[in-house]
């Protein structure tokens, strides 16, 4: 929305739908006709299982102040009152200096579990983590090409056991949440970490220790 714009709209809620549409349309220039409704079709191809599709409310808390910017911030929810008291809140805010925000850049880890490895199984993946990284990129082609892609591989030996290595390998994700990315890069690159470790594979699969992609706000 243009800084210019304010979304200190006051009384928004006495206003109705249709106000409202016309309102935000003045502020944000959006578009705000009615989107399509999600078909049960197009359900069907994006879940397993599909069964129907389930509706909630739309609605758009006022009043936001982040990083020097207005912002309307659209909630789909069926609890009453949070709206409004989001809307209140960042109202009380935005008489100091709003909310301020910080995001790391989007790296996220995928853990590669090799069982019974060779003793000098953590020097040889070192020498090879160039390849490896390689490799792994070769299955995100789109990524790499947006400035993403695998940029680290971190080993740890006798995780649990001595008979336990764990290779971390992280990769940056541009805008994805990154499940399906980094689980595949590991899947490609297991083969390889096997012969170069001389061990056996065991689980391939993203950590929800997400700290180096950790967003802040105050």
């Amino acid at each position: 929305m243009a800084h210019r714009k304010s979304s200190r709209i006051r009384g928004f809620f006495k206003l109705s739908v249709g106000e409202r549409l016309e309102r935000l349309e003045q502020l944000t220039g959006i578009d705000m006709g009615a989107a399509p409704e999600l078909s049960v079709a197009d359900a069907d191809l994006m879940v397993e299982n599909a069964v129907g599709v389930f509706g909630v409310p739309l609605g758009v808390a006022t009043n936001f102040v982040i990083n020097g910017q207005e912002r309307f911030v659209p909630l789909a929810i069926e609890e009453p009152s949070v709206i409004a008291a989001a809307s209140n809140a960042a109202r009380m805010v935005r008489a100091g200096s709003g909310f301020v925000t910080e995001v790391d850049p989007p790296m996220m880890a995928v853990q590669i579990e090799i069982l019974h490895p060779r003793r000098d199984a953590k020097a040889r993946l070192r020498d090879a983590v160039v390849e490896l990284l390689a490799s792994a990129d070769q299955t995100q082609p789109e990524l790499v090409a947006l400035g993403g892609g695998a940029r680290e591989l971190i080993l740890r030996e006798n995780v649990g056991h001595a008979a336990r290595m764990v290779a971390h390998l992280i990769v940056n994700c541009r805008d994805a949440m990154g499940a399906n990315i980094v689980n595949t890069m590991a899947e490609a690159i297991a083969p390889q970490l096997a012969e170069l470790s001389g061990g056996e594979i065991g689980l391939c699969i993203l950590t929800n220790l997400a700290d180096r992609r950790l967003a802040t706000a105050r």
